[in-house]
């Protein structure tokens, strides 16, 4: 599986495939900042390497075959190096780098495992507001999109108290619905 996921980002590097790029990014670069940020490094740092590795993964995806069968300790082991080699340059580098304490195939797991649980909580949501009548969907979705609520009164055409009561009992439903659903207990809320 790992093995198909790593082919799938090397195809997309050399196919320019924005969306899988950006899925990437979201996948390994928050590793690579905290391996970064815990050893003497900032953000930028961070962006700066991460950049480096995926400009030499596409290279040598581009002018050779690269076959990579697991893409997670590859870009971390890249990125590693890269930033060792960084901090020596700067007169930084102490011998004891901070692996010890960051496992990545650890906090990959744990990342991909959260964002799966906050698209699970969102499906919920969106669940529950789909089943809500037209009035909540309008005052929750208004309320939302930072309006304040003298502004949802206004294009609700009601007071600015009766659209707090309205917003209330519809929060109140759509809690209620969610709770109800028996997904809710399966996530960790």
């Amino acid at each position: 599986m790992e093995q198909y996921h790593s082919q799938r980002y090397i195809t997309a590097f050399l196919q320019n495939d924005e969306e899988i790029i950006l899925e990437f990014y979201e996948k390994y670069f928050p590793i690579i900042k905290a391996m970064v940020c815990k050893n003497n490094g900032t953000e930028d740092d961070a962006h700066d390497i991460f950049q480096d590795a995926v400009l030499h993964i596409s290279y040598q995806a581009k002018n050779n075959s690269l076959a990579i069968p697991n893409m997670d300790p590859f870009i971390y082991r890249i990125c590693k190096n890269r930033w060792i080699d960084q901090l020596r340059k700067r007169g930084r580098y102490i011998s004891v780098f901070d692996t010890d304490i960051y496992e990545p195939m650890d906090d990959l797991s744990r990342l991909e495992e959260e964002r799966n649980m906050k698209e699970k909580r969102l499906a919920l949501l969106k669940k529950g507001v789909s089943s809500l009548c037209e009035k909540c969907k309008q005052v929750l979705e208004l309320s939302w999109s930072d309006k304040t609520m003298s502004e949802v009164a206004d294009i609700m055409g009601v007071s600015s108290g009766f659209a707090r009561k309205i917003k209330c009992q519809c929060k109140a439903e759509l809690i209620k619905l969610i709770k109800n659903d028996p997904e809710f207990n399966s996530l960790k809320w």
